[in-house]
């Protein structure tokens, strides 16, 4: 007997060289490791099958910290990214 959810397709996260959908099941966006196809776009809905009767595991995301994160390092190669242009070559 199959049971699942649905779920909303959120996105991706990249890890490892891998993309993992991220899907909201009950408000909670989790990296769930499902085949998801090309035509799948942000915000459809999407059937999270569980066939063996196992109990999920979903650890949520706190999205907002993923993103301060991300901000973070993109700072940090700007202030890189501008230091390295300041700088002057005077030969041999």
């Amino acid at each position: 007997m199959c049971q699942g959810d649905i779920g909303i397709f959120r996105g991706f996260v990249f890890k490892n060289g891998c993309k993992i959908p991220l899907i909201e099941i009950n408000g909670h966006i989790s990296e769930i490791p499902i085949p998801i196809t090309e035509d799948v776009k942000f915000g459809d809905r999407v059937m999270i099958y569980n066939s063996y009767n196992f109990e999920y595991e979903f650890e949520p995301l706190d999205l907002k910290s993923k993103l301060f994160g991300v901000i973070s390092t993109i700072k940090e190669k700007l202030i890189r990214l501008r230091f390295d242009s300041h700088a002057i070559y005077l030969g041999e």
